[in-house]
């Protein structure tokens, strides 16, 4: 239609290359039937958090069928696959009431309802300690580019400017999932930077 093709989509792809390879090496198992069904269902959940991504980054808002798509294939995966049904339903609670905290009492100023949503598909993902870890990685990656942000635009970025959080949360999903994190291990390599 000669009309230029915004690089986002280059990105996107990109992104999505990289995981599915990363996702096709983790699944990996001797049974290759399971081995298919685990990357299948993966790819479908991670599909759901790049969207979502993406489309906090430009409108600041979480879908919530995405987010409902994404709990749903934590769910399953974590039944067949992961921690099982019970540390997922505990993990979800645990890991949603920090961030419904946050939300309530702070009557929506300082966090989004689609976080508050999304918060327990963490948690179910990866259990409770995996969840909060993902969450403290997001709250660290958060914090970081938002102090940049601070000083970089000093006129246009200010404490009180709306700067959303899904990403964040799905950025620590993924590094928690990805390299199997739990509390333990955040908190060992946190004294050691620290020591």
């Amino acid at each position: 239609c000669k009309s230029k093709i915004s690089a986002q989509y280059f990105w996107v792809e990109l992104s999505f290359a990289v995981l599915s390879c990363i996702i096709l090496f983790i699944s990996k198992d001797f049974n290759i039937y399971i081995w298919s069904a685990k990357y299948v269902l993966l790819m479908v959940m991670f599909a759901f958090f790049l969207c979502t991504f993406v489309y906090d980054l430009k409108h600041k808002i979480m879908p919530d069928d995405w987010t409902v798509g994404a709990l749903a294939s934590a769910i399953i995966y974590s039944v067949f696959f992961g921690v099982g049904f019970k540390l997922a339903v505990l993990g979800g609670l645990l890991v949603g009431i920090p961030l419904a905290l946050i939300y309530f009492l702070s009557r929506g100023r300082a966090m989004g309802f689609g976080d508050v949503k999304f918060a327990p598909i963490m948690g179910v993902l990866l259990g409770a300690s995996g969840g909060f870890s993902a969450m403290m990685i997001a709250f660290w990656v958060g914090g970081v580019l938002g102090i940049y942000l601070l000083i970089k635009y000093p006129k246009k970025i200010n404490r009180k400017s709306e700067i959303p959080f899904g990403p964040f949360l799905i950025i620590g999903t993924t590094f928690a999932f990805i390299f199997n994190l739990n509390l333990d291990i955040l908190l060992t390599c946190f004294q050691r930077i620290l020591s």
